[in-house]
């Protein structure tokens, strides 16, 4: 049974949760799960959030607009 969940955006508007989904994320052969909110309301097709993030040691090249995966000392995996 699907749990109602509250979500604001970066406006402190309300973000409208439908569902969630459990979702395989492939980047260069490395594959990670995330179970992810499903929302209406949104203007981006995919948020990554900090849990994510950190769990996956994500680093962020926002200018160059990529995404790295490390290792447990920061190697880049992917």
């Amino acid at each position: 049974m699907y749990k109602h969940k509250s979500h604001k955006s970066a406006n402190s508007t309300s973000i409208n949760i439908i569902g969630e989904i459990q979702l395989e994320i492939k980047i260069q052969g490395h594959t990670t799960l995330i179970l992810a909110d499903c929302a209406t309301n949104i203007i981006t097709d995919l948020l990554l959030g900090n849990d994510w993030i950190a769990e996956n040691n994500v680093i962020i090249d926002s200018p160059q607009r990529h995404i790295f995966l490390t290792d447990k000392y920061y190697q880049i995996i992917a």
